[in-house]
């Protein structure tokens, strides 16, 4: 029987942050066609997750590299063979898969809108065949994206001319946030941690199975997904396979270096009103919103052109209820999250 990939994985590139606790919403999706990643994968390592929670530190240096390689790339779509069935797509990823001496591409097509992202199919060339796949209905995950969301996915997907159907349930949540070391450098992240339950039928040979796996990723605002874990909870053993992001290409250098200022907030934690600084090397783009708890817009600062310079604002609170908020602050490429504490 000829091997099958399954293609259902979102990949998602997501275009700098201190350590903090982060809210990825659709202003960080990377768009621009050649925006390419190479993921290294190995089976069979240790790991420790931590616990749920955070502020939290992942070090995931010390594991060795495998022998699995995938480069993703953000591509025309008119270039691609399958894009006649997915007129509302947006973003198209070209995924090659390197292992055992053999390369296998795929396409998926996406939808991105500010709520979601959107996968909606895609197709797979396996031994000179091309296969492919419609997913019913389409895989959702919410945006923004903040610590303690939690979604529930469900879709059906079918490869052509295999007679192979997979049934897909997934319950994800943020469960943790903080930093994450991997050997290509560290990163602000979330944790999703998402339960994976997947019915695979093969009609024509009367087969089914269950594979049930836990899912840990990793997500930044500066390069999407850049580290997961896969253990296999339907197994005897606790056997760990982890991917790490090793090379990143679409992003200028001098998009990523920080403001000779970084954002600053005080008072923080503030009874009623603080004031937000910061500075701009370049003349840009400024936006400036404030985020609460479940990743929502509660009150927009800025939103203009500015000039190179220094610049503060004041947010009054007096019309919000306290607790925990989040100031998101983008000039040109560069972002920052800062967490706000409102105290009454």
């Amino acid at each position: 029987m000829k091997k099958v990939i399954v293609i259902a994985s979102l990949v998602i590139s997501i275009s700098s942050a201190v350590f903090a606790q982060i809210v990825v919403d659709s202003s960080d999706i990377v768009q621009a066609i050649g925006t390419t990643t190479i993921i290294n994968g190995i089976d069979s390592v240790t790991i420790n997750l931590g616990t749920t929670g955070g502020p939290q530190v992942w070090d995931f240096t010390t594991q060795p590299m495998g022998n699995n390689n995938t480069q993703n790339s953000i591509v025309n779509a008119n270039a691609t063979p399958f894009n006649d069935s997915f007129p509302t797509s947006n973003i198209t990823y070209q995924k090659i898969k390197y292992a055992d001496s053999s390369a296998d591409t795929s396409y998926q097509y996406e939808r991105l809108t500010k709520d979601s992202m959107l996968t909606l199919g895609g197709g797979v060339f396996l031994d000179s065949a091309s296969y492919f796949v419609v997913l019913h209905p389409v895989s959702y995950k919410p945006l923004p994206m903040t610590y303690n969301n939690s979604w529930v996915d469900h879709y059906t997907y079918k490869y052509t001319d295999y007679n192979l159907r997979y049934d897909y349930y997934g319950h994800s949540t943020i469960d943790a946030y903080g930093k994450i070391k991997i050997p290509y450098g560290e990163f602000n992240c979330l944790r999703i941690s998402t339960l994976d339950t997947v019915f695979l039928c093969l009609e024509s040979l009367f087969y089914y199975d269950t594979l049930v796996t836990n899912t840990y990723s990793f997500v930044t605002e500066n390069y999407g997904s850049v580290a997961e874990v896969v253990l296999r909870v339907d197994s005897t053993d606790s056997v760990y396979s982890l991917s790490r992001l090793t090379s990143f290409t679409g992003i200028e250098e001098s998009n990523l270096k920080l403001p000779s200022v970084p954002l600053s907030i005080s008072p923080n934690p503030f009874p009623l009103s603080t004031v937000i600084k910061y500075q701009i090397p370049a003349d840009s783009r400024v936006s400036l919103n404030i985020y609460d708890i479940s990743g929502k817009i509660v009150k927009t600062l800025v939103n203009e052109e500015k000039q190179r310079g220094s610049y503060s604002i004041n947010f009054n609170s007096k019309d919000y209820p306290a607790g925990i908020y989040f100031a998101k602050f983008k000039a040109g490429d560069y972002k920052e999250t800062k967490k706000l504490i409102l105290m009454k």
